[in-house]
């Protein structure tokens, strides 16, 4: 579900004040807070994780919604993508929550840091102190999603395929915007969003091959700091690791229609990433 650079910051701006009017936050804080995302979207090191990755982010979360008449298509889908897909999607339990993961998941990016997210979680915080109308649930529900992007094959209990050996990683409020209990009491339809939120995160994978071949250009060059044989050395183990589990990319049966086309562009880019012989 590509968009155009151009049109990143108008699309993401209109359902920012959309979301900060539900959550009661003062028009200063909200637009305060819309200049400190465009600032960190924004920032040099980044080349995928932009504010076109969060317009991405927003027509998928439209199309999960299934919002009247935003279908696969109405939602920005390219007819290869749309192939794959019902024209529905199953609906969120808590579409607030999970926009609040989509604006703030990769607020803080530094491709040579390893606590991206827990910074991220931290943004959050501060940002929910100037909202009143959040639910402790919704708060919650957000703070897990972008905890959950940090390992992102996690699948939280009470999704399709739940699984134990990985388990939720502990989310902690250090400013109460959310409690332990309002985590561990997520209903099963609330980790579902979860689910929906990580599958959709990963959904650039299914991209048609041209789409991915500029992800994969943008992820390398996000990681210039290491060498060409470093690189594709990691790239290729998790490639490799993520292939030989024979599972599927995506953890829900909404995005079930993207493994095939996933599974696909990541098999050319192992290729890719072999080293040309002599």
């Amino acid at each position: 579900m590509a968009a155009s650079a151009e049109r990143a910051g108008p699309r993401a701006a209109a359902v920012w004040t959309g979301l900060c009017q539900r959550l009661s936050v003062p028009d200063a804080s909200a637009r305060k807070w819309w200049q400190r995302l465009e600032a960190s979207y924004g920032e040099s090191q980044r080349h995928y994780h932009t504010m076109e990755h969060i317009t991405e982010l927003l027509s998928w979360h439209d199309w999960v919604g299934a919002k009247t008449g935003t279908g696969a298509a109405a939602a920005g889908a390219s007819a290869a993508v749309r192939e794959h897909l019902p024209e529905s999607g199953p609906g969120w339990a808590d579409p607030d929550g999970v926009l609040l993961a989509l604006f703030f998941h990769d607020v803080v990016y530094d491709p040579r840091a390893s606590d991206n997210e827990e910074r991220s979680c931290g943004s959050l915080e501060d940002f929910l102190a100037e909202a009143p109308a959040a639910e402790a649930s919704t708060s919650a529900l957000a703070a897990l999603a972008i905890l959950c992007t940090k390992v992102h094959s996690t699948d939280p209990p009470g999704t399709e395929r739940a699984l134990p050996a990985r388990p939720v990683p502990e989310v902690r409020s250090s400013t109460g915007a959310w409690s332990t209990a309002a985590v561990s009491e997520l209903s099963d339809t609330a980790l579902r969003d979860v689910a929906h939120f990580l599958d959709a995160d990963m959904a650039i994978l299914a991209s048609p091959p041209p789409r991915y071949e500029e992800y994969a250009a943008q992820v390398r060059r996000e990681y210039s700091h290491i060498g060409s044989e470093a690189f594709r050395e990691g790239r290729a183990a998790f490639l490799g690791a993520t292939l030989a589990t024979g599972e599927g990319v995506f953890s829900t049966g909404a995005f079930a229609g993207l493994n095939a086309p996933a599974r696909r562009n990541m098999e050319w880019e192992l290729q890719a990433l072999k080293p040309a012989g002599p």
